[in-house]
């Protein structure tokens, strides 16, 4: 809906109305249940002379028909101001979740936590080709006290995140731009300062415009790591960040990721982990109103080991997990913005310190209106 200057998009998607065979990710005498996902969004566009103001609210309410303590409302809301000058553009955004989903791979726990983020950024444009940008990030991560085993997840993972990067930016032609960046990254742990860390990023990479044969970005670089605590490994490697798409004879469409970076563990033992993360998907039109959608992924999670915890006791724990999905949809439109979808998905983990292995199968059907 458009009205003068303000641009307003709403959509509600009704997803996952379906089984789930192991609620719990359980790898003995998994429980089944009922399940479905309704997630309304709208997002709002205004503009007022040169500047932009992007706002989107959003909700998601998970139901379990038996496992009522499952069931949560997890909103979040994002603005961004944009205003853009002769040579020089303003960036603004402030963004806050409170969500209850599964944090990652190794904590089946729904656990509540709030993230909030503030951005903030500077583009000056050298000439025509060429902009250098400052960007800086602050996110705060506030777990509610929810134990998982013994451990105290807002003990282990509250902390407070600041980002500070400077990048330059060359357009090689309309739809291709060569990026090379430096990022200094900071880590403060509220209730546990022995996890305090900074660490570096430089990636270069590029960035395609959305018209281009193959759309989106890849950047491969180094990442270190540096604790403050000398009981935690330091680490330094190769990082990446990739997400790549292209549409092939206006039917079928291939989007590809790979992403490697730290990711901080909720494991005393274990601080922190290598996340290597892959997927793949295709969607197949089939006709003016069908389609096929296949997906694949997997996770690897490296974990590194505090040094002062190392022993006999740990000598035997397998320190690598893997997680891996596999899913499909077949798709109908009813009409422009209507699709209905059957939907089935299998997910599995093994390997990794303590948290065992699983097999999820879920299977339903979704309705999204306002695509």
């Amino acid at each position: 809906m458009a009205i003068g200057p303000l641009t307003i998009r709403p959509q509600v998607t009704l997803a996952n109305i379906g089984i789930d065979d192991n609620v719990f990710n359980q790898p003995t005498n998994p429980q089944s249940d009922f399940v479905f996902t309704l997630a309304p969004s709208v997002d709002v566009s205004l503009r007022i002379r040169r500047a932009t103001i992007d706002a989107t609210t959003a909700a998601s309410y998970l139901h379990f028909e038996r496992a009522r303590g499952e069931r949560s409302l997890n909103p979040s809301q994002s603005v961004r101001l944009e205003v853009p000058l002769n040579r020089l553009t303003f960036r603004a955004a402030y963004a806050v979740a409170s969500t209850r989903e599964r944090p990652g791979l190794e904590v089946d726990l729904r656990a509540r936590r709030r993230i909030d983020t503030i951005t903030a950024a500077v583009d000056l444009r050298l000439s025509p080709r060429t902009t250098v940008r400052v960007e800086g990030a602050e996110t705060i991560t506030d777990y509610r006290s929810t134990t998982v085993g013994n451990v105290n997840l807002r003990m282990m993972l509250n902390r407070r995140g600041r980002d500070t990067r400077l990048s330059v930016r060359h357009a090689v032609t309309p739809l291709t731009t060569l990026v090379f960046s430096g990022e200094r990254v900071e880590d403060r742990f509220t209730l546990a300062p022995e996890r305090d860390a900074d660490g570096f990023r430089l990636m270069p990479g590029v960035e395609f415009n959305r018209f281009a044969l193959i759309a989106g970005s890849a950047a491969v670089g180094w990442r270190t790591l540096r604790p403050s605590s000398p009981v935690v490994p330091e680490y330094s490697g190769v990082a990446a960040r990739v997400q790549l798409s292209s549409t092939i004879r206006d039917s079928l469409r291939v989007t590809g990721g790979y992403d490697r970076d730290i990711t901080y563990s909720f494991q005393p033992a274990f601080p922190y982990y290598l996340q290597t993360t892959m997927s793949l998907s295709a969607t197949q039109r089939l006709g003016e109103r069908w389609d096929l959608v296949g997906a694949a992924g997997t996770q690897r999670l490296a974990y590194q080991q505090m040094a002062a915890l190392l022993g006999p006791d740990l000598g035997s724990v397998t320190d690598m997990m893997t997680g891996t999905t596999l899913g499909g949809s077949l798709g109908y439109f009813v009409r422009p913005g209507l699709r209905v979808s059957i939907n089935a998905q299998r997910a599995r983990r093994h390997g990794g310190p303590v948290v065992g292995q699983f097999t999820r199968w879920q299977y339903g059907s979704s309705i999204t209106y306002g695509l």
